[in-house]
């Protein structure tokens, strides 16, 4: 089989942002360590982004401030 990485993972969770399933994106963002991938800034970026375009602004910022602690520095994309 073909084994996920950083790169299959933005790809759907960019597409979730286009549908607005933040629940999704967030699941897969959740998942990913898991499978042995390591979020990076690009997938909190667009979750962050699909919770804020979903009405979700609180865990937006939950995710948002939460970044510094997981090694995933935000930039100006992410504000």
């Amino acid at each position: 089989g073909i084994e996920s990485n950083v790169f299959h993972y933005s790809a759907v969770i960019t597409s979730c942002e286009k549908l607005g399933k933040w629940e999704l994106a967030l699941s897969l963002l959740n998942k990913m360590p898991q499978t042995g991938v390591l979020p990076d800034r690009i997938n909190y970026n667009a979750v962050i982004s699909t919770c804020e375009k979903g009405g979700q602004w609180q865990l937006a910022l939950s995710i948002l401030n939460s970044m510094p602690d997981l090694r995933a520095m935000p930039n100006e994309i992410s504000y």
